[in-house]
């Protein structure tokens, strides 16, 4: 458990710690939404059901043809507050890690949940078919 919550933590960058969690509660996800457009934006909105201290963590998978349903592999792109429902416009650090997008093509998302204290919630997985 120590080094599951310090790892996030310090993924996040905040400080390691050795104290107890004070509360192992952590947000659902919720519903986030992205959109990805090939000539256009991809954006993530995050549904903010958490608290101003927590933290949502999102993450992208690399392109993937239409027929992929599941996804394993993802890339830790970034995070904002838990309470945030602000679009986040992914558009540049995407391509910058994975190229341009082509229609048709499916990208996979994950928003994760993590309280102020590092205890890591229930990630919301899902995707968008490029436009």
């Amino acid at each position: 458990m120590y080094v599951s919550i310090n790892t996030q933590l310090l993924q996040l960058g905040a400080a390691a710690t050795i104290a107890v969690p004070a509360s192992n509660v952590v947000a659902s996800a919720g519903v986030p939404t992205l959109t990805a457009v090939h000539a256009g934006a991809i954006t993530l909105t995050p549904a903010g059901l958490g608290a101003m201290a927590d933290y949502q963590v999102y993450s992208f998978s690399a392109p993937q043809s239409s027929g992929v349903s599941s996804m394993k592999t993802f890339w830790q792109a970034g995070h904002v507050a838990g309470n945030s429902v602000v679009a986040i416009v992914a558009t540049a650090a995407y391509t910058t890690q994975f190229g341009p997008v082509v229609v048709g093509q499916r990208i996979f998302f994950k928003v994760t949940p993590v309280n102020q204290y590092g205890v890591t919630g229930t990630p919301y997985i899902s995707f968008a078919t490029v436009t």
